[in-house]
């Protein structure tokens, strides 16, 4: 007759001639990386004889999670009053209604990074980061935007569009020197679609493209870098990151919560991590490396583990204020003649300290071009 088989322990079960564990159960290779069964066979006369046999528990393969950190520009998106007409009428340092960090420069009204308003209600965005010229040369550069926009490179305007309630462009060539060069980009949308691209054409290349950030984690000393981190999981749980060995005074935030640094660790694994931003402290210049550890879980609890170290470089603050910068003031020093050739439209002498001057009434018919004979940055 057929033979009963049974096994001794019970997180396994025999069925016809397999062995198999119960539904249910996971074995833990690091608690016990071999098992000593116990088979039993009876015959129909109650007979039976044993036999023992070792399994040996394999160690589960947990793929680490891909994490990738790329330096951005910051966006800031700044609510203004009805009364503004122009884009020196701003104040660029009030508080943002909303900011994002973004790869690249391509806005509009429906951006995700940016807050939904009335498409009748005017607002700006103040754009910082750094570029990397990868090659010393001529580099054409190009802001598509809807009404006003100020292009600022190494803290000096270098091209502005100035025909409000229209899709402008302000456009320039520049001899850039090789390496990183710090951007800011003003833009006043009035009654448009918020649109605001920032574009370039480096030496030898033939047609245009959005510009890229610098691979470098370059900032200012007081001022904030986006690290948004992005994952890939490959299908397992997130259990931790942790930010190891923070400076102290150094500020992380993800756009609602805020941490100064005592020193140590820092989990931050329930922020929103793809709105990371970091601010080191004032003084601590030169490069620092911030250590981020990424923790997954698999089904059976075994977990994966992948590190990432950013060199961070914070500079010197270079006295340059975009926020506070005389925008007049500072178009007129690049050889602007607001009297006779005032491409944004209204009259102001050099010197003139009104900074609510219309300088948007009438429109001119002009390409936006503001050069200054292509000037070494």
């Amino acid at each position: 007759g057929a033979l009963t088989w049974s096994v001794d322990d019970a997180r396994f079960e025999v069925v016809g001639e397999t062995v198999r564990l119960r539904d249910g159960v996971a074995l833990d290779h690091e608690a016990t990386p071999q098992i000593d069964l116990t088979l039993t066979a009876t015959d129909p006369d109650g007979l039976s004889s044993e036999q023992t046999v070792r399994i040996f528990v394999g160690d589960e393969i947990t793929q680490q999670p891909d994490v990738s950190v790329e330096s951005t520009f910051h966006v800031r998106q700044i609510g203004v009053v009805d009364t503004v007409t122009d884009i020196i009428g701003i104040d660029w340092g009030s508080d943002p209604i909303g900011e994002a960090f973004v790869n690249r420069v391509d806005l509009s009204r429906s951006s995700d990074c940016l807050i939904d308003i009335d498409a009748t209600d005017a607002f700006a965005m103040l754009v910082t980061g750094f570029i990397d010229a990868e090659v010393a040369g001529t580099y054409d550069l190009r802001l598509p935007a809807s009404d006003t926009a100020i292009l600022w490179i190494d803290g000096a305007p270098v091209a502005l569009d100035a025909e409000p309630g229209i899709l402008g462009l302000a456009e320039v060539s520049l001899t850039l020197t090789e390496g990183p060069h710090e951007i800011a980009i003003q833009h006043l949308d009035l009654l448009g679609d918020g649109a605001l691209q920032f574009e370039w054409r480096p030496p030898g290349a033939t047609d245009f493209e959005l510009v890229p950030p610098t691979s470098d984690f370059l900032v200012e000393e007081g001022d904030e870098l986006g690290i948004p981190l992005e994952m890939d999981l490959h299908g397992m749980s997130l259990a931790s990151v942790v930010i190891q060995d923070l400076p102290a005074n150094w500020i992380l935030s993800d756009g609602q919560e805020v941490r100064s640094s005592t020193g140590g660790d820092l989990d931050i694994t329930s922020w929103n991590l793809d709105q990371l931003s970091i601010s080191p402290a004032v003084g601590d210049i030169g490069t620092t490396a911030i250590t981020i550890q990424t923790t997954t879980v698999s089904p059976s609890g075994e977990p994966g583990t992948t590190t990432s170290v950013l060199e961070i470089e914070v500079l010197n603050e270079n006295g340059f204020s975009i926020e506070v910068v005389d925008i007049a003031t500072a178009l007129a020093a690049e050889g602007l003649d607001f009297v006779v050739d005032d491409v944004l439209g209204g009259v102001l002498a050099t010197g003139d300290d009104d900074p609510d001057d219309s300088l948007l009434d009438p429109p001119p018919d002009t390409g936006g071009l503001l050069g200054g004979g292509s000037p070494l940055l």
